[in-house]
């Protein structure tokens, strides 16, 4: 678990080094759109500039919270690894961790 944690947290502090664009691909499976257009909303209400680390980098961390429910972590545990992994000054990725994992569950996890 702890392992899962720190690929995790490591997960994150990649998406945050990023600077990427987030792109507007139509041709993406309904699911992936539907996850991102959650998070994004998310993101919009709370302030946070998660969009700018680009489709691809929110996608990878949705798919790395089902990696880690799928092997046996706690919705609340993923939550936390994700705030933890996330203390920069700009908590983009924190500020819309439950959301990420909500919209992972909801959107991601089940499709694979």
């Amino acid at each position: 678990m702890r392992r899962r944690a720190a690929i995790l947290a490591t997960a994150t502090a990649v998406l945050l080094v990023s600077t990427a664009c987030g792109s507007s691909d139509d041709d993406r499976p309904q699911n992936e759109r539907d996850y991102l257009t959650s998070v994004y909303d998310a993101a919009q209400k709370q302030g946070s500039g998660i969009k700018g680390y680009g489709d691809e980098k929110v996608l990878g961390l949705g798919r790395e919270v089902c990696t880690s429910l799928d092997e046996g972590a706690a919705p609340g545990d993923v939550v936390a690894a994700i705030k933890r992994g996330d203390e920069g000054d700009f908590n983009a990725v924190g500020d819309v961790a439950s959301e990420i994992v909500g919209s992972a569950q909801l959107h991601l996890c089940t499709a694979e």
